[in-house]
C-alpha cells in the first residue's frame, strides 16, 4: 500500500508527498488521474520539506512550491526549521524544478498553508525568529515572490502564539482557527485584498466565534482503495 501525506489541494487535485522516498505526486480522486512529479534538486536525508500547491489563472498552470529545511537540533531534540531554507518551484508539465534561492522565513508545516486569490499563505514560525517576526507570509504564484503580510486585526496571533494557529478558507476568504486552550477553538474570517496585501475582518451573522472541538476519526479509505491498485 502506498503511503502518502496530503500536502495541499486545488481544483480537485491532491498534492501528495512520500517523505520516506522524497517523492511527490498529484492525484485527482474524481478522475483517478495520477501523476508522479520529477525529482527535485534538493535530495538530502537531513532535510524536511514544506510544500505549497496552487493554480496560476493567468497562465493556466498548476505550480508546486517546495521549501527544504535543514533538520536542526536543540538540547538533543531534532526539529525542522533551521534558518534560511531553500525554495524551488515546479510548473506541472515541466521536467525540472527551478531554484528560487534561500528565503528568510520558517514556515509552519501543513495544514497551515492555504491559497487565496492566487497567493499561497503560511504562518512564519517563531521558534527561531523573534516574537515580533510572527507574521503571515504570502507567495504570489505569478511573480514567484515571497512577501510578509500584515496580520488580521482579530486573529490574536501575538496573544495566543502561532503554534496554535491553523489557516483555512471559507467561501474563498481567509479564515483562522486558534486552539486557545483544552480543545476550545476561536474562529475568525477576513477578506484578503491581494493588491494591497491587507485584510478586512468579516462578521458572519449568527455564527459564534468560539467552538469546542469534537474528536472525529476521519479517513480517506475511498482514496486509499483507489491508490492500492496503482
Amino acid at each position: 500500500m502506498l503511503d502518502f501525506d496530503i500536502a495541499g489541494s486545488c481544483n480537485g487535485w491532491l498534492c501528495l508527498s512520500n517523505s520516506s522516498q522524497n517523492t511527490f505526486h498529484l492525484y485527482n480522486p474524481f478522475t483517478s488521474d495520477f501523476l508522479e512529479l520529477p525529482k527535485s534538486t534538493h535530495q538530502n536525508a537531513d532535510v524536511c520539506t514544506e510544500l505549497g500547491f496552487g493554480f496560476q489563472a493567468e497562465t493556466e498552470e498548476y505550480k508546486v512550491l517546495k521549501i527544504s529545511h535543514i533538520i536542526g537540533s536543540v538540547g538533543g531534540r531534532r526539529f525542522c526549521g533551521y534558518p534560511q531554507p531553500k525554495a524551488e518551484i515546479l510548473a506541472v508539465g515541466s521536467l525540472t524544478w527551478r531554484r528560487l534561492g534561500r528565503i528568510s522565513y520558517n514556515l509552519v508545516q501543513s495544514p497551515s498553508q492555504v491559497m487565496v486569490n492566487g497567493r499561497l499563505l503560511w504562518v512564519n514560525w517563531s521558534f527561531i525568529h523573534r516574537l515580533s517576526d510572527n507574521r503571515l507570509i504570502s507567495f504570489y504564484l505569478a511573480d514567484e515572490k515571497f512577501r510578509m503580510v500584515p496580520n488580521p486585526d482579530s486573529a490574536g496571533f501575538e496573544r495566543h502564539g502561532y503554534h496554535r494557529l491553523t489557516l483555512v478558507t471559507t467561501g474563498g476568504c481567509l479564515s483562522v482557527v486558534l486552539n486557545i486552550n483544552m480543545g476550545h477553538l476561536r474562529f475568525g474570517a477576513c477578506f484578503y485584498d491581494p493588491r494591497q496585501e491587507t485584510f478586512k475582518d468579516i462578521k458572519i451573522p449568527g455564527m459564534p466565534n468560539m467552538f469546542e472541538a469534537v474528536a472525529h476519526d476521519g479517513n480517506l479509505n475511498g482514496i486509499d482503495s483507489l491508490l492500492i491498485g496503482m
